[in-house]
């Protein structure tokens, strides 16, 4: 099937209108109000956009099938290597260290609830390692982006994914400490004190904070999991990818974060808060977030592994 700005606009036009409605039908009943707010303020500019510039987006579109079209007609006779400096160092370090800290948290748990909850509170060690996790994998990003190479053919592709996903790292870094609010003594305007359940200066926890969850819980499973998944069955869509140096985890990124679902699903299943949601199955009533707080450090981790294995790649290209 070929992807087109019409074929976009047609399923995302009813997804749009749906996302109206449902922003009146909770004003209306007063739910969830500030929640479909903001997911309308977010998708109206991204709509637009695609309407307007449909032209340049089914150029878009056709350049990439062309190209996936020139891998695959090439690939009988092209040889695409990745590569990876100091692969096994660099990855055992990342998988070693996650495997530790994941120990920890799990003797943890088992030991002593108390010590737990100091360990996953606001402004404590695991909050702000995230922050820091996710400035650092925006660094290396960065560095990668700077040092690519501008007069090469992938340039022009490659960018895009990189910087998308340089802005979700900054993004993440900036909400997990409330865009420094706390640390710098901010005020928090009166109109996003109304619509943030815990008072706080960020996005995530406007409306429903499970909702923001569940979200950044599918793109973490989609990039760690699924797209190697998906690249290991179709060789053709694995060369694609790497002929123009698309971002994907390598092995030993996708280890820490099967280790870190390992540790995520245990702490779930030990509090009875498995999952994102705003229930708790145990009589105790634990903090409905008991693991999600581990898991967004350790996934912060993951993409920090995922960044800096990526610096140190290198695409060789061979005529067979």
């Amino acid at each position: 099937m070929k992807i087109t700005s019409k074929l976009l606009i047609a399923l995302w036009t009813p997804a749009t209108v749906l996302l109206v409605v449902a922003y009146f039908l909770a004003a209306r009943y007063e739910k969830a109000e500030a929640f479909f707010l903001v997911l309308n303020i977010v998708n109206a500019p991204f709509f637009i956009a695609t309407v307007v510039f449909r032209k340049k987006l089914d150029n878009a579109f056709e350049g990439i099938a062309a190209a996936f079209d020139s891998i695959l007609a090439r690939s009988q006779s092209m040889s695409i290597r990745l590569t990876y400096a100091r692969e096994t160092e660099v990855g055992l370090f990342f998988v070693v260290m996650t495997a530790l800290a994941g120990l920890y948290v799990v003797a943890l748990s088992l030991i002593s609830t108390d010590a737990y909850s100091v360990l996953i509170d606001e402004d404590g060690l695991v909050e702000y390692s995230s922050a820091l996790f996710w400035v650092l994998a925006a660094i290396f990003l960065s560095v990668s982006i700077i040092r690519s190479d501008r007069q090469s053919h992938t340039y022009r592709l490659q960018n895009l994914p990189y910087i998308l996903i340089l802005l979700f790292f900054i993004v993440s870094a900036g909400e997990e400490i409330s865009w420094g609010q706390r640390i710098f003594d901010i005020e928090v305007p009166d109109a996003i004190r109304a619509v943030n359940v815990q008072d706080e200066l960020n996005l995530h926890n406007m409306g429903s904070i499970s909702v923001f969850s569940n979200a950044f819980f599918l793109i973490a499973v989609t990039f760690f999991l699924i797209v190697p998944l998906v690249r290991s069955k179709r060789p053709v869509l694995r060369d694609f990818m790497d002929y123009f140096e698309l971002p994907a985890p390598n092995r030993f990124a996708v280890g820490t974060f099967v280790i870190t679902l390992c540790v995520w699903v245990f702490i779930g299943i030990r509090y009875g808060t498995l999952g994102f949601h705003p229930y708790s199955f145990y009589a105790e009533n634990f903090y409905t977030q008991m693991d999600d707080e581990i898991f967004e450090c350790m996934t912060a981790w993951s993409f920090l592994s995922f960044s800096v294995m990526n610096s140190l790649k290198k695409t060789s290209i061979e005529n067979t």
